[in-house]
């Protein structure tokens, strides 16, 4: 997924966790999200403040949060019953950020 300003490609790994970047010119990849789960593949969007994504755990809660790049940390924003299929489905958040689809 590009970033909002085309100058960074963010990207998930097969065997590795997190949310992943890189220079769109070239350079060295950097973790940039290591709680992101890499079997959730298509749940997250990077905005140009931060990476809205979907976090599972064991006990059957999900939840969508947002991780800002500023302060490089975690906010919760939408609780959820139940966790995503890791294999079928994805996520998109609205360009005014009104709207989580998933």
């Amino acid at each position: 997924m590009e970033s909002p300003d085309g100058k960074y490609l963010y990207f998930t790994k097969e065997k590795a966790p997190g949310i992943w970047k890189m220079p769109v010119t070239g350079g060295a990849e950097v973790l940039v999200l290591p709680e992101f789960k890499s079997e959730l593949l298509g749940y997250w969007a990077v905005f140009d403040d931060g990476i809205y994504y979907l976090r599972s755990s064991a006990n059957d809660q999900s939840e969508i949060d947002f991780f800002s790049f500023r302060t490089r940390q975690n906010r919760r924003i939408i609780p959820m019953s139940g966790n995503a299929d890791a294999w079928f489905g994805g996520m998109t958040v609205s360009p005014d950020r009104r709207w989580v689809v998933f």
